[in-house]
């Protein structure tokens, strides 16, 4: 009775009580559940002896709360823990859980335990800990994505289930930045999908963002889940998402709005209310102004970037003169900054054509290669962009339509666009306020970039400086145009080609600069048989340096008709040009040749001495001092010279742009002297262009004259291979020489053989110029060919008596005398071989 009555005592006291009440048997087993907890679970005692208890708590508070009760009732310790409790609704609370074990002398009778509700309080310190987690880590980094992110993840650790951070973009579309949930495969299936169901601009997220005005769902229902869907997939991923409440606040500080924070609560079953919403606005100030901060950084950043980068491209666009290869150096400093892939065109009439192209990966530049010097638009869609690009504005894409872009090109071309993926673009017009050039074409392929505002800037300056530096290089060309035509007329069309002297000569503009020069070369027949040569060059460059060049010439050439005085021509040149162009300075060499070829009268006006090479391999320097024109008067005048010359001489007259190639005067003159002293330069047809390709193999960066003068009557031959007749001439007419010379019949049969192996070879191996000389001077006839080929070896012998290859070779050793190949280098082959 008494301990009955104890017993109801203490039921009345526990049904009073506010908090749940439970009681349990020894061994743990409940035995009473007071009305407080079957009102708020709507879990009976007979339920909770049916298994349900695991459903009244949190799956996620489940483990723990097993082990400290398995613990309590191993060691009769007080229970205790805080855990979530599902209400009848299906929403959960946060409880204070605690039992106490009840009996006398260390035997438990008996288990009480109570469930105090700490919702409240959980929650409040949850918030806290929200804003300040939120708070340190927004404030350390300046990197607007990972600013998104760490908020998203940080929103996720105890106050929502699911969180979306969502920006505005500058053309007022909604970016998904971030996504998080505790579950990453459930992260990674939202983001497949977050492209193909993007926000709607009339919906929740839309007005929050638009009206700065946060909005609470407190109960998500079915239903709204049913009619918010779009299709049976998109269905699928909102009812996986579990949303049981919704809270959408705007990210934004004085009244900027970057974008909207979205809380969804789902599994944790907690339904957000307006402390919550308060909470939420907090964190999203901070992250408003976290993002602001980053912009400014970023921006500040991209103005720095903007400013080394088009100071590369400026100093790129001043240091060459040849604007393809400018072109090709800043598309590729564009995608190393900027770009997945950019292409440079220039306006050609109706056609727009890509001059340069370059991709980020290595491996896809050749596939942007081929579409240069292509008309990569049809006819319709390339009028509208060059309509488009004449307004002067550059055209921003931040999202390509990839079909569009193949429908506006030609159909061939579709499989290489689909391989470059383009998905964002940029195009901005080459113009200055005479013309429009061209574009340069920017793109970002898979790199998962867009393009925005931001990126214009840095593009417009350098199109900007490209344009000049087309209209520059425009005007220069126009300038060359004028001045090279100028040049051709001056320099003589026609070289002499007196009795016993063979001349060739050759012109090269520089390669750079875009300006020719006032070099020249010229040899005159005087009336007595004597021949007047001449070289030299006009300090400066451009058409007035051409112009004087003209009057300079006229006038060494005129001289000669009553004074054959080198030195005295050089004067009578300079006079004229003192009282024509008193600031004109020009250096020359004049040389007399005497009507029999004996020997040749000299004299020089500051120039670089020719060189004559005997038929010996011996070299001389025509020495002659004496100032330059339009300095002469400052001197005593200078005297001519008197040099030998013999059967077989080569006279090199040439301007310093020859010897001066790659701006070291010494290892010009070295490589001019080890070609000179070399036996092809003696039988070359063409000595003059010899010299000029050798000596000069890459660009020059100055003109170059080369006039060279051979002491000879015999007959030499130059002919393109691929020109059929012209080498059958030439086998006819060595064949006819041969006769002149020689009886033995044998001999010209096997000379003629060896003449057509060697220029088969030539054929098979060498196709362009090939040149013949037929030598007497060593008492037999030695056939000299020279061709512009790669190098090769004469076998020795045949792999066997069917083989094909080396055949013709093998062919001219076995009935000719003493074959010798000899490389010259950066020009081609040089083939000697006795014929009797």
């Amino acid at each position: 009775m008494h301990r009955t009555g104890i017993a109801d005592d203490f039921r009345k006291i526990a049904e009073a009580m506010p908090q749940l009440v439970w009681t349990a048997t020894p061994d743990g087993k409940l035995d009473y559940l007071n009305q407080g907890w079957i009102g708020y679970t709507g879990v009976t005692l007979d339920d909770i002896h049916a298994g349900t208890l695991s459903h009244v708590v949190h799956p996620d508070d489940l483990p723990t709360m097993w082990d400290r009760w398995n613990r309590a009732m191993a060691t009769g310790e007080t229970y205790e823990i805080e855990y979530r409790l599902r209400a009848h609704d299906g929403s959960y609370r946060w409880f204070l859980s605690r039992a106490v074990p009840i009996g006398e002398n260390g035997t438990i009778e008996r288990w009480i335990g109570t469930a105090t509700d700490i919702d409240v309080q959980r929650r409040a310190r949850d918030s806290l800990a929200f804003v300040v987690h939120a708070g340190s880590v927004l404030g350390t980094s300046l990197d607007e994505t990972a600013i998104c992110q760490e908020l998203a993840n940080v929103a996720v650790e105890g106050f929502a289930d699911w969180c979306f951070v969502t920006l505005t973009t500058a053309d007022g579309k909604f970016n998904t930045s971030a996504i998080a949930h505790r579950s990453q495969s459930l992260v990674h299936e939202v983001q497949q999908l977050r492209d193909r169901y993007p926000q709607r601009h009339d919906g929740p997220l839309a007005q929050v963002i638009a009206t700065n005005i946060p909005i609470l769902f407190e109960r998500i229902t079915p239903e709204q889940i049913v009619e918010a869907a779009r299709d049976a997939e998109h269905l699928r991923v909102l009812q996986a998402l579990r949303m049981q409440s919704v809270l959408i606040v705007p990210i934004s500080v004085n009244q900027a709005v970057y974008g909207a924070l979205t809380l969804v609560s789902a599994e944790s079953g907690h339904t957000f209310d307006a402390s919550d919403m308060d909470v939420a606005m907090t964190v999203a100030e901070r992250a408003a102004i976290a993002l602001q901060n980053a912009r400014m950084f970023g921006e500040a950043e991209r103005t720095s970037q903007r400013l080394r980068f088009t100071a590369k491209a400026s100093q790129m666009l001043m240091e060459s003169g040849d604007l393809k290869d400018t072109f090709d150096r800043i598309a590729n400093l564009i995608v190393s900054e900027i770009a997945d892939a950019c292409f440079v065109a220039r306006i050609d009439g109706k056609a727009v054509r890509a001059i340069a192209a370059s991709h980020r990966d290595p491996e896809l530049r050749p596939l942007v290669h081929a579409f240069v010097g292509t008309r990569t638009m049809q006819p319709e869609a390339e009028a509208q962009m060059i309509a488009r690009l004449r307004n002067g504005k550059p055209i921003l894409r931040q999202h390509v339509d990839l079909a569009r872009l193949k429908s506006r090109g030609w159909p061939y071309l579709a499989t290489g666009i689909d391989a470059l993926q383009p998905t964002s673009a940029i195009v901005v017009p080459l113009q200055t306020r005479t013309a429009t050039y061209g574009a340069i074409f920017v793109y970002y392929t898979d790199s998962g970039r867009f393009y925005d505002e931001n990126d214009l800037p840095a593009l417009v300056e350098i199109a900007a400086r490209a344009s000049i530096a087309i209209e520059n290089t425009d005007t220069l060309e126009r300038e060359r145009r004028i001045a090279t035509t100028l040049q051709e007329a001056s320099l003589p069309s026609i070289i002499a080609q007196s009795p016993g002297l063979l001349f060739d000569a050759v012109y090269s503009p520089a390669g750079e600069e875009g300006e020719v020069g006032g070099d020249w070369y010229d040899a005159i027949d005087l009336d007595d048989g004597a021949v007047v040569v001449s070289v030299g060059d006009v300090t400066g460059q451009g058409l007035q340096a051409a112009v004087i060049m003209s009057k300079v010439r006229h006038a060494i050439g005129a001289v000669p008709r009553h004074e054959r005085d080198p030195a005295r021509i050089l004067d009578s040149a300079g006079w004229f040009l003192r009282k024509r162009y008193p600031n004109a300075i020009v250096t020359a060499f004049v040389g007399v040749i005497s009507p029999d070829r004996k020997s040749i009268r000299y004299a020089n006006a500051g120039h670089p001495y020719p060189m004559l090479r005997r038929s010996n391999g011996e070299l001389r320097e025509l020495v002659a001092h004496g100032l330059p024109m339009g300095l002469r008067g400052l001197a005593e005048p200078s005297k001519s010279e008197t040099a030998e010359l013999r059967e077989g001489d080569l006279l090199v007259l040439f301007t310093d742009g020859l010897i001066e190639w790659g701006r070291d005067w010494e290892r010009g003159e070295r490589r001019l002297r080890e070609l000179l002293k070399t036996e092809a330069i003696a039988h070359a047809v063409e000595p003059a262009k010899l010299v000029e390709s050798v000596c000069t193999p890459g660009r020059a960066h100055d003109d170059v004259a080369v006039l060279t003068v051979i002491v000879s009557s015999e007959p030499r031959w130059s002919f393109k291979v691929e020109d059929a007749r012209a080498a059958e001439n030439a086998r006819t007419e060595f064949v006819h020489h041969l006769r002149t010379r020689i009886t033995d019949r044998t001999l010209i049969e096997n000379a003629e053989l060896i003449f057509g192996e060697l220029i088969g070879n030539v054929v098979r191996h060498a196709p362009g110029p090939v040149e013949v000389d037929l030598d007497w001077s060593e008492g037999v006839p030695v056939l000299h060919v020279i061709d512009t080929g790669k190098p090769f070896t004469p076998p020795q012998r045949l792999p066997d008596e069917m083989s094909e290859s080396g055949r013709g070779l093998y062919i001219v050793q076995r009935i000719g005398r003493d074959l010798r190949v000899e490389r010259i280098d950066d020009y081609g082959n040089h083939v000697r071989v006795e014929l009797g």
